[in-house]
């Protein structure tokens, strides 16, 4: 049965070795890039990395490392952080004294918070993290300190007035009383691209049909969102763009 549009963006799962498997985001690596990309724009490119010591971050710190290379930016610090934020404030405090221009956080879970609050208290530069780090829970409790933090998505701007993607979104969720947001719009999209492969598999769809109409899909525009499949490419969209929390848990691109 193929496996369409799951949450993980890990590079690792997205090679030939897993023919049914496709995907309407981004990977991770994509969005270092676009991190990297940005802090070297608006910063020099001196950066301090604040990593979940557990599988997780050391599977992302060399992400980190080789899209700082590729840009010719310097990392100062790659700083271990225990996977609860136990010791939040004394990592913290060494990504301080590294004196970075930007710090990238690659934490999930229960460390986010306390990473974020550490960090306020012993750093000024710009905080860039993940979206998979960012839940509404985790923007309530830092309340004041979630302000400013800059946020790479690889999920569409889901409150535009302009693109034709978010107004269809807007419009549906709207009529099921849905709240209007990335989690909620992600899943619009992963239902659009089900339905045009459901379609197109025919009126009694296979596991085999379903996956050849994947690939078959080609160039997919859901209005805004383009995503592209065929043979061999398995991965429809390299999106992401770069988000900062403002006031009130509010968005700002």
């Amino acid at each position: 049965m193929p496996l369409i549009a799951s949450y993980t963006r890990t590079p690792a799962l997205r090679t030939d070795e897993y023919p049914l498997y496709f995907t309407t985001q981004a990977n991770y690596f994509d969005e270092t890039t676009r991190i990297i990309r940005h802090l070297t724009t608006v910063a020099t490119g001196r950066v301090a990395v604040m990593y979940q010591d557990d599988a997780f971050g050391k599977s992302m710190l060399p992400m980190v490392q080789k899209a700082a290379a590729d840009a010719g930016a310097t990392v100062l610090l790659a700083q271990p952080m225990d996977a609860s934020g136990k010791n939040a404030a004394e990592a913290a405090q060494a990504v301080g004294e590294a004196k970075p221009q930007s710090v990238v956080l690659l934490v999930a879970g229960p460390g986010v918070v306390p990473a974020i609050r550490a960090l306020r208290r012993s750093v000024s530069a710009p905080i860039y993290t993940y979206s998979l780090a960012i839940s509404a829970a985790a923007v309530e409790a830092l309340g004041a300190d979630a302000v400013g933090l800059a946020v790479v998505r690889s999920t569409p701007y889901p409150w535009s007035a302009s693109q034709p993607l978010a107004k269809a979104f807007s419009a549906a969720a709207s009529k099921q009383k849905l709240p209007i947001d990335y989690d909620h719009c992600l899943g619009y999209i992963n239902g659009r691209v089900l339905s045009e492969a459901v379609r197109a598999a025919g009126a009694n769809p296979t596991p085999a049909t379903l996956a050849a109409a994947m690939e078959k899909l080609g160039k997919l525009d859901l209005g805004g969102y383009a995503l592209q499949y065929g043979a061999g490419r398995h991965h429809g969209s390299s999106f992401t763009e770069i988000t900062i929390l403002g006031p009130k848990g509010r968005y700002i691109r």
